[in-house]
């Protein structure tokens, strides 16, 4: 009872310092906190890591071994011929990526994980409410980490998650209340990507389960539920009348996408110099400003974007490996998906990798913790079609 108690607690933890990183690094001055949280939940956890690594194996996960194995290969190969001290930095970094996505990927308690994470996002949300702007002249908050735009990234998971739960749970107080506050501090993060993807992804649900939309809202309570649900949406719009106004100026004139077009068009000329073997995991921000032909602040030279980023820093080998990645990983079982509940948590991974179109997300741990969720939900389903071809065979 102690262990399974401790075990909850790491989890928590976990998810915690992985989507409120910032916020655990201002509490010691540096990474000492997120380390030796991810440190103590892989000794906790360590008997659940060796049962996952010889368990049965779906192809999503073979494929995210295959990008693991690749881009670790040129990290190391590339520090023979030279060697700096980035690679300890980079070999953290890759293992915190495999002890996270391995385990999220395994876990045979990933609705607890999920109320988990929903509540770490309350916890966030409130942070965001609380806080003052990340700059004087904007209204944009975040919650525990640093960038609003990866803050909104967290958010739009977390809104399907939500989505998911209440399946589950039928909860309307819960899905309002949840919805409501998610779409506040949607508001307040201030990002444009992601309302633009969040307008892609319910396009989306409205094509796949247009049918069942349509009957359960022909019922009285679906009905009910759709007026009381856009009344709640529409208050919040109301109670945010400053981030509309301001996510709207944002839209008319911005210099963001501007310097996006630089930061890719230097992240091009990267790769052409380093075609191979890359720049080093993690460090592209750091050699982005040799290839920069405009001025850019600090906080613009990462590559706002995970394929350039996975190719500059890791070379063309990984590149495909990473694609290889994400085409098994939402192709794979997607009839089965898309015909369940499951459908949701689809959604909540495809987020993430819509959202890594436009932030430099491959090295970050709630990345890949919302990735391992589409993996989880594939391993389960090819467990349960083996398990019923067994029985049709026995």
């Amino acid at each position: 009872m102690v262990v399974k108690y401790l075990k909850d607690i790491t989890l928590f933890l976990l998810l915690f310092v992985s989507f409120n990183d910032t916020l655990s690094i201002d509490l010691t001055g540096d990474e000492t906190i997120i380390k030796m949280t991810l440190g103590l939940f892989v000794i906790v956890h360590f008997y659940d890591y060796i049962e996952f690594l010889f368990s049965q194996k779906s192809l999503p996960i073979k494929a995210f071994y295959l990008f693991f194995i690749t881009v670790l290969s040129v990290t190391l190969i590339s520090n023979i011929f030279y060697f700096d001290n980035t690679l300890m930095v980079g070999i953290t970094r890759l293992t915190a990526v495999f002890a996270l996505f391995v385990y999220f990927s395994y876990t045979k308690e990933l609705e607890k994980a999920l109320y988990m994470f929903w509540i770490v996002m309350v916890i966030s949300s409130i942070l965001a409410y609380f806080s003052a702007p990340v700059e004087a002249y904007t209204f944009r908050k975040t919650g525990g980490t640093s960038d609003p735009n990866e803050f909104a990234a967290q958010i739009l998971t977390v809104i399907f998650v939500t989505m998911y739960l209440f399946q589950k749970n039928k909860n309307f107080v819960f899905l309002f209340a949840s919805l409501g506050l998610f779409f506040y501090t949607l508001l307040y993060a201030g990002s444009k990507s992601s309302f633009i993807f969040l307008a892609v992804m319910l396009f989306i649900t409205v094509i796949v389960k247009f049918s069942t939309i349509i009957r359960y809202i022909a019922s009285g309570k679906g009905l009910v539920a759709s007026i009381v649900l856009l009344g709640v949406l529409t208050a919040g719009i109301v109670m945010s009348n400053k981030a509309v106004t301001g996510l709207q100026a944002r839209a008319q004139k911005t210099g963001t996408l501007q310097q996006r077009l630089i930061v890719w068009r230097a992240g091009g000329e990267m790769i052409r110099d380093h075609f191979f073997m890359g720049v080093g995991f993690g460090e592209f921000p750091n050699v982005s400003g040799k290839y920069l032909k405009d001025y850019l602040a600090e906080e613009a030279k990462p590559s706002h974007n995970d394929f350039i980023k996975v190719f500059a820093e890791s070379g063309v080998f990984a590149f495909l490996a990473f694609l290889f990645f994400i085409m098994t990983l939402f192709g794979t079982k997607f009839s089965q998906i898309v015909a369940s509940d499951y459908f949701w948590l689809y959604l909540a991974s495809l987020s993430a990798i819509l959202m890594g179109l436009t932030i430099p997300s491959l090295h970050h741990k709630d990345f890949w913790i919302s990735l391992a969720l589409i993996s989880n939900v594939i391993l389960i389903l090819t467990k349960q079609e083996e398990e019923l071809q067994y029985v049709q065979d026995g």
